[in-house]
C-alpha cells in the first residue's frame, strides 16, 4: 500500500503539473493499536514485528511502533 501510495502521489503531482520524484515523498507510518489483544503480550510483539516489517518492505521513510501490553 505504501508503494503504491508513493507512485499515486507521483502521477498526481505530474498531472498538476509539478515535476517531483517519488523517492522524494516522505511516508511516516506507525502500528496499529485495534489489532493488538489485552490478554496476550506475545501475540502483540509479534503482530508490532510483523507490521514493522511491512512498512520497512514498503518503503516507508519513518516508522513509529506501538507498546506492546
Amino acid at each position: 500500500k505504501i508503494k503504491s501510495a508513493r507512485v499515486i502521489f507521483h502521477q498526481l503531482a505530474t498531472l498538476y503539473g509539478v515535476s517531483m520524484e517519488p523517492e522524494l515523498v516522505e511516508i511516516f507510518v506507525g502500528t496499529s493499536n485495534w489489532t493488538k489483544s489485552t490478554w496476550d503480550v506475545n501475540t502483540n510483539l509479534l503482530r508490532n514485528t510483523s507490521e514493522a516489517m511491512a512498512a520497512i518492505f514498503g518503503g516507508c521513510n519513518a516508522l513509529a511502533v506501538g507498546t506492546h501490553d
